[in-house]
C-alpha cells in the first residue's frame, strides 16, 4: 500500500509518501496485546528541506546527493 503524511525536518514540512508492506501480526503475552510489524520506503529531495550543504570533489561534481532514501521498520503494539 501507499501512505502520505507531512515530514519535518529542518524547521521545513513537506508531505511524503511512501510505500509500505504490512508483515503481519501475534498475540504478545509478554506485552499483553497484539504486537503488528510494518516495513515502509520511499524518496526525498532533502533540498526541498531546506539541507542545501554541499562540497565540490576536486575532480568535479559534489559529495552529496540530492536524494534521501527512507526505509523504516516499524513495530506496534496494541494493548488489550
Amino acid at each position: 500500500g501507499r501512505v502520505t503524511g507531512d515530514l519535518t525536518l529542518h524547521g521545513v514540512t513537506r508531505p511524503v509518501t511512501l510505500d509500505f508492506e504490512y508483515l503481519g501480526a501475534i498475540t504478545d503475552p509478554m506485552a499483553g496485546g497484539t504486537r503488528v510489524g510494518f516495513s515502509a520506503v520511499g524518496m526525498l529531495d532533502r533540498e526541498e528541506f531546506g539541507l542545501t550543504y554541499n562540497a565540490t570533489l576536486d575532480g568535479g561534481g559534489v559529495m552529496i546527493g540530492k536524494s534521501i532514501s527512507l526505509e523504516l521498520e516499524v513495530e506496534a503494539l496494541r494493548e488489550s
